[in-house]
């Protein structure tokens, strides 16, 4: 497990019975990835997890930031839950398409705070789960 298993080129598979998987209750998590020099980055994909029998939802938005320098970003992609669930149900993994050149980029995750009601775990925080983030 760890944060490396987000960057180790193998995306988890469900049902979820490995490693590969890294998961966050009732938490938005945040996370800046070092490309190590500037570079022209095309797509992002996101490989995450939904599971609502063991209270595993998609976020509610993701939001991508880029950088050259690591101290200042800027919002380039703010993808919201309808998308999400839609390139999911698709791919089962989320692509986001940047064209921009940057050495840093930012991921923002916002979870479901509260999992609705009539679905499994109804008014518990939700899990977020990702397995793997690829860059091109």
């Amino acid at each position: 497990g760890g944060w490396s298993t987000l960057l180790d080129g193998i995306a988890g598979q469900a049902p979820r019975q490995n490693q590969e998987w890294l998961g966050w209750s009732g938490q938005n998590p945040e996370m800046t990835l070092d490309l190590g020099s500037v570079q022209k980055v095309h797509t992002i994909t996101i490989y995450t997890l939904e599971d609502e029998l063991n209270w595993i939802y998609l976020p509610e938005e993701i939001e991508i930031l880029t950088g050259k320098e690591g101290q200042e970003f800027k919002s380039v992609q703010k993808l919201q839950q309808q998308d999400i669930i839609k390139d999911y149900l698709k791919n089962k993994c989320i692509s986001l398409k940047l064209n921009d050149n940057c050495r840093f980029i930012k991921l923002k995750f916002n979870s479901l705070s509260s999992i609705p009601a009539g679905k499994p775990g109804a008014s518990e925080a939700a899990w977020l789960f990702l397995s793997e983030l690829a860059v091109d």
